[in-house]
C-alpha cells in the first residue's frame, strides 16, 4: 500500500482539478482492490464515515475534489508526525474512498448500496457526535 502514499504525498503542494485526479483512476483502483482484500472491520466503518462525509455533497466532482485533497492533507500529517498506525488506515480508507469517488465523477457504475450504508453510517455518527456535544453543553449550564 505504499505506493498511494506516495502518489498522494506526490501531489502535495498541488492543486489539482477533478479530471487531472482522474488520471490517476488507474492506480487508485489498483489501491483499492487490494484494500478490499485486507481491509479490517474497523478501517471499513471508517471507510463508510469518510464516504458518507464525502456524499453529502451533492456534486460528484466536488466530492472527489475535496476528497483527494483531505486525502493528501491526512497522509501528510500522519508522515509528518510518524504516525505509522494512522498511515496505514489512511491508505485503507482512502484508497477505497477514492476509487468510489472517481468512479462516481466518472459517470461508471458505483455500488449504491455500499455509498447508502456509508451515508447511513456517516448519519449515525454525526448523531452520536451530536448526542455527545449536547452533554458536554448541558453540563455547562
Amino acid at each position: 500500500m505504499q505506493n498511494i502514499t506516495d502518489l498522494l504525498l506526490n501531489c502535495k503542494n498541488k492543486n489539482l482539478e477533478e479530471n487531472e485526479i482522474v488520471k490517476f483512476k488507474d492506480e487508485i483502483s489498483s489501491y483499492a482492490k487490494e484494500a478490499r482484500k485486507n481491509i479490517s472491520a474497523e478501517n471499513y466503518i471508517l471507510f463508510l464515515n469518510t464516504l458518507g462525509y464525502a456524499y453529502r455533497l451533492k456534486d460528484a466532482a466536488q466530492r472527489l475534489y475535496y476528497t483527494f485533497n483531505e486525502a493528501v492533507s491526512a497522509i501528510d500529517i500522519a508522515m509528518l508526525t510518524n504516525d505509522t498506525l494512522a498511515l496505514e488506515n489512511y491508505t485503507y480508507i482512502y484508497s477505497l474512498s477514492l476509487d468510489m469517488c472517481i468512479l462516481d465523477f466518472s459517470k461508471e457504475e458505483v455500488d449504491q448500496e455500499e455509498i447508502e450504508n456509508a451515508i447511513l453510517q456517516y448519519k449515525k455518527f454525526e448523531e452520536e457526535k451530536s448526542k455527545e456535544n449536547k452533554k458536554y453543553h448541558q453540563y455547562q449550564y
